[in-house]
């Protein structure tokens, strides 16, 4: 095997596809949920119907909100009247 081909060889095996599942994506309904109903006792639920846990969230919600729906093992970002953080996998 020449290098050209190894080098193809080796660039084809590295390229890893990550399921959808796996990678978590941009809950875009969470901030509009947590404006229209910032109850830290309904928006947990409402969060789940609308997305996933390892979802990034942006909420303008209750403190008390954030303990429940947010991942506290990543980051969480405060900015203004908004938090930014990953949904925690159980709410």
């Amino acid at each position: 095997m020449d290098c050209k081909a190894l080098l193809v060889a080796a660039a084809t095996t590295a390229v890893i596809p990550v399921p959808a599942s796996a990678a978590g994506g941009y809950c875009q309904d969470a901030q509009a949920i947590s404006r229209t109903d910032p109850s830290y006792r309904s928006l947990p639920a409402k969060l789940m119907a609308k997305c996933q846990p390892g979802d990034t969230i942006v909420l303008d919600a209750a403190p008390q909100t954030v303990g429940i729906v947010c991942d506290f093992s990543k980051s969480i970002v405060s900015s203004g009247q908004s938090v930014v953080c990953v949904m925690a996998a159980q709410v």
